[in-house]
């Protein structure tokens, strides 16, 4: 027998039967396959999308993969849920992403979208192949360059300053809304007071105007949110900067690099191994000439959030045709924590005389006053 907090433990008991029945046949593969119904996915078909991107956490603490019929099951719950407190997809609107740099540039892109649409349903985010074979109806694109499309497309760079995200957004909802946004911008605040007195404490500032400003409890908790990103100088420590000459390989200028997130316990030795061992080497990682930022899932080793980054005097081979000189490697944990430093990284790499500036640099604490100019925003 189980414990149960609810007045009907009959209903509780064979709900959570149910519910362990279900993982059970799930786990050893004894879910029924029934056939899929065309209505169903016509239907449902952008919130079935959504279910199987978010359906990884579930899988993993189930132990195996789940069975579409499974999927489906769920999102016919949710799409049940939506529909009695009066939401539905189709209210909303829909976006995509369309990035040729790549994976890593590419979540980046969406992240930093997402966070400045928040009541848009982001979708996918797609290289130029995916988005002109892409199936799913979608309201607006936003993309790094232009492209053939009867949807409205906003073209966008990877990261936004300050006023290019206020004007995007003021476009966009001018466009689709007939409106522009009248946001307190707190970052203008901050800026305004910083020009008429010494600020002692800036996080506590804004914080507490925050509070003071804000009635939508979303802003507060999304300064609140903003509070825990860390910057690129809190990743990479002077601790966590190497200098050498040269390095044999591109593996052995890997172990290099990692070293001190290693001995740092940042992540196992496995994490390494893993940056070592594949055999495919992502052209994605090189994010500006003579620049890598080499990285691999949480789960192959990443402990904590973290940076280190190996300077090269002699570049080492990365394929016949590049380079490398910076080596930054990368350990994540989730998808939030580290996004603030990579963006200001961004920044740092599209500087071509900063980069120089970094290859050139003869001490640990040249490097680290470049990284500090690149961490205040």
């Amino acid at each position: 027998m189980h414990a149960c907090t609810f007045k009907n433990e009959s209903c509780c008991s064979k709900s959570c039967c149910s519910i362990l029945s279900r993982r059970y046949r799930i786990k050893y593969q004894l879910a029924e396959i029934d056939e899929v119904k065309e209505s169903f996915s016509q239907e449902y078909q952008e919130l079935l999308h959504l279910v199987r991107r978010s359906i990884g956490p579930l899988e993993k603490v189930i132990g195996a993969k789940m069975p579409d019929v499974e999927v489906m099951y769920i999102t016919m719950l949710i799409g049940s849920w939506m529909t009695r407190q009066g939401e539905s997809i189709e209210k909303k609107v829909k976006a995509i992403v369309v990035c040729p740099q790549g994976v890593s540039v590419s979540r980046l892109m969406f992240q930093e979208l997402s966070g400045l649409f928040p009541e848009f349903i982001f979708l996918d985010s797609l290289s130029m192949r995916e988005f002109y074979e892409y199936h799913l109806s979608y309201d607006i694109v936003f993309s790094q360059t232009k492209l053939e499309t009867e949807k409205p497309l906003y073209v966008t760079k990877t990261f936004l300053g300050r006023e290019e995200r206020q004007r995007l957004k003021q476009q966009v909802m001018q466009d689709l809304h007939g409106y522009s946004p009248n946001e307190i911008n707190l970052d203008y605040v901050i800026d305004i007071v910083r020009n008429y007195t010494k600020i002692e404490d800036e996080k506590g500032l804004k914080k507490e105007l925050g509070y003071y400003l804000f009635q939508n409890q979303q802003q507060v908790a999304a300064i609140d949110r903003g509070d825990e990103k860390v910057s690129l100088r809190e990743l990479i420590r002077p601790g966590h900067i190497s200098l050498r000459h040269s390095a044999p390989s591109w593996e052995d200028a890997l172990r290099l690099a990692a070293e001190p997130l290693v001995r740092g316990g940042v992540v196992e030795e496995r994490y390494v191994e893993a940056l070592v061992r594949n055999p495919v080497r992502d052209p994605y990682i090189i994010i500006a000439p003579g620049l890598a930022i080499p990285h691999a899932a949480p789960e192959e080793g990443a402990r904590e959030v973290g940076m280190s980054l190996l300077r090269l005097q002699k570049p080492v081979a990365f394929t016949a045709e590049e380079d490398v000189q910076l080596m930054i490697v990368i350990a994540a944990v989730d998808k939030q924590q580290h996004i603030r430093a990579l963006r200001q990284l961004f920044k740092l790499a599209a500087s071509e005389k900063d980069r120089k500036r970094l290859i050139e640099a003869n001490t640990v604490a040249e490097i680290y006053d470049m990284i500090e100019m690149y961490s205040s925003d």
